[in-house]
């Protein structure tokens, strides 16, 4: 005949046996059990500030953080980012057009991944994470054309990433490495490498101790996936004892 049973796991993860016997027979079944992947409240902030803003570009770098996100800790390794990293994917949808997430970084709790090039022009998008086959509920991210943040700087006449014990100085030029600076000239694929330089539709400006600096360039690089360089040189205006610099938008 045919017998089945139910079992409550409650927040029980991982492999699951069970052994079940008839009269003089007995067999051990075997399966996994996981908790659906989770996006914390307000848990979605761009990248390189950990804000959110007025919206988060496409194009740029996103972190979500929640729980059961993914099965392991890993980094993506190829030259273009893949759609998932240890079963942990994410997709995003928005009216008549739904993509998946290209992915540069999983964990449990964090996932780094490039909001779709695709979805210029859209006030919002519904995204969800999957993790194994189970998708978190969807999570509304405002969107806009541009949402500056900064990486790093590097001081180009040192090579130096330019920090408080390595200081840039005035005359000097500094690259900086931004996130979220909209439109291109050439728009790439979304996850691929960037072939060749793009510029910004729009040129950013970038202040230093309240102090304009001459913008020489500002675009995509390559071979990175989404990652803009401004190239700003310091004036002898510029005070010393200074905070960090800023890059925003011109439009």
């Amino acid at each position: 005949g045919l017998a089945g049973a139910q079992v409550s796991l409650g927040n029980t993860q991982g492999d699951q046996f069970f052994q079940a016997s008839a009269g003089g027979l007995s067999y051990t079944f075997q399966g996994y059990a996981r908790n659906f992947p989770a996006i914390t409240n307000n848990g979605v902030v761009d990248a390189a500030t950990g804000h959110v803003g007025q919206g988060l570009a496409p194009g740029s770098y996103i972190s979500i953080f929640g729980s059961a996100l993914a099965d392991a800790t890993e980094l993506y390794s190829t030259p273009f980012l893949p759609v998932s990293l240890s079963y942990g994917s994410v997709t995003f949808d928005a009216p008549g057009i739904s993509l998946p997430g290209h992915i540069q970084f999983v964990s449990p709790g964090q996932i780094n991944v490039q909001i779709p090039w695709e979805f210029q022009g859209q006030p919002s998008v519904q995204m969800s994470v999957g993790s194994n086959y189970l998708y978190s509920a969807y999570y509304t991210v405002p969107l806009a054309a541009y949402s500056p943040g900064l990486f790093g700087t590097i001081d180009f006449n040192s090579g130096a990433i330019v920090t408080s014990s390595s200081p840039a100085k005035r005359g000097d030029t500094i690259e900086l490495f931004v996130n979220g600076l909209g439109p291109v000239s050439t728009t790439p694929a979304s996850g691929e490498p960037t072939a060749a330089i793009s510029n910004t539709l729009a040129t950013p400006t970038v202040t230093l101790g309240g102090v304009n600096l001459p913008v020489s360039f500002s675009g995509l690089i390559p071979p990175y996936v989404g990652l803009y360089q401004v190239n700003a040189t310091i004036p002898a205006s510029v005070p010393t004892e200074i905070g960090r610099a800023s890059c925003r938008e011109r439009v």
